[in-house]
């Protein structure tokens, strides 16, 4: 983001907190009161309002660029811990596994965030156009930079466009093509360019999550994954663990539990029902698992999530 002097510094801070500002009041408006992470009218576009009625959940975050309004958050995103808070981007690169849990919001001061979809297809298209800054040497998963007024203002405009909705199918792909772009130009943009450039290491391991995704249910080998990534065994378990901070089989049990309590919460499943539709042969074991990753029994902790799930059934950051 180059060089600042110290008033420059002072006026930048400044001028993020009065677009954090216009931001958490244009959230507010869309969430009406209620807590949760929402989407909008704006395909990709979610809203987040967290307070001490939600304050902390296991989930898989999606691709996505995150912008924290106010108050802080706490992640375990794999076996890495991030806190981060108003005037903070977060980046997540790859689907992951991860438990959050919101610091000291109140229903007065609530934790608030606003977040896109990341597009493969519009950042493909962008990355050769930009010139970056550096070459990205340590891929993670999860990223995080200070918020940047410039993308700030695009985001200010994308969700004043929710109260002009006969523009949002012109002008919205628009704007969000501006968000990939500014996202390239900041410090997370070699990442974020290495984890979307085809048949680089990092993309490779993303290809792979997504093949793991599409076959969470199945039994998959380290084998069978490595030669999806076009890698030796070894070297694929390697960078797949920094990358993630998991094993490859590590975050394929991850998933499978998450599925499973997909299925408990939006068809209703029974706990055996989940573990023998993700592939478990033996339900005690997948209690077992379950309650070692959710901290409590399948059963119960299903009764508790169920009342405060997002609207599309799965909780979600």
């Amino acid at each position: 983001m180059g060089h600042f002097s110290e008033e420059s510094v002072a006026e930048r801070a400044a001028r993020v907190k009065k677009l954090d500002d216009a931001l958490i009041e244009r959230v507010m408006k869309i969430a009406q009161g209620r807590v949760g992470q929402f989407s909008t009218a704006v395909p990709g576009l979610d809203i987040s309002v967290r307070d001490e009625r939600n304050a902390s959940e296991r989930c898989v975050y999606r691709r996505s660029l995150g912008v924290m309004l106010s108050g802080r958050k706490r992640s375990i995103v794999g076996n890495r811990v991030y806190e981060y808070g108003a005037g903070d981007m977060l980046y997540t690169l790859m689907d992951m596994p991860a438990m959050w849990q919101v610091v000291g919001a109140t229903k007065e001061h609530p934790f608030i965030a606003v977040s896109i979809a990341l597009d493969e297809e519009v950042l493909r298209e962008l990355i050769p156009r930009v010139r970056l800054g550096s070459r990205c040497t340590n891929m993670q998963a999860i990223g995080l930079e200070r918020s940047d007024p410039e993308l700030l203002e695009v985001f200010l405009r994308l969700l004043r466009l929710l109260d002009r909705p006969d523009e949002i199918e012109v002008m919205a792909p628009m704007l969000l093509r501006e968000i990939h772009f500014r996202a390239l130009l900041g410090p997370q943009g070699p990442a974020l360019a290495a984890a979307f450039t085809q048949d680089s290491q990092s993309n490779r391991i993303g290809q792979t999550i997504d093949w793991i995704k599409a076959n969470v249910t199945a039994s998959v080998s380290i084998e069978e994954m490595a030669d999806r990534a076009h890698m030796a065994p070894s070297t694929f378990h390697r960078h797949f663990k920094a990358v993630t901070s998991l094993s490859p089989l590590q975050y394929h049990k991850r998933l499978k539990l998450h599925e499973a309590q997909r299925l408990m919460l939006v068809k209703n499943f029974d706990a055996s029902q989940a573990a023998y539709a993700v592939g478990y042969a033996s339900a005690t074991q997948f209690s077992r698992d379950y309650k070692k990753l959710f901290g409590t029994p399948p059963k119960k902790s299903v009764r508790v999530m169920k009342n405060h799930v997002t609207p599309e059934g799965v909780p979600m950051s």
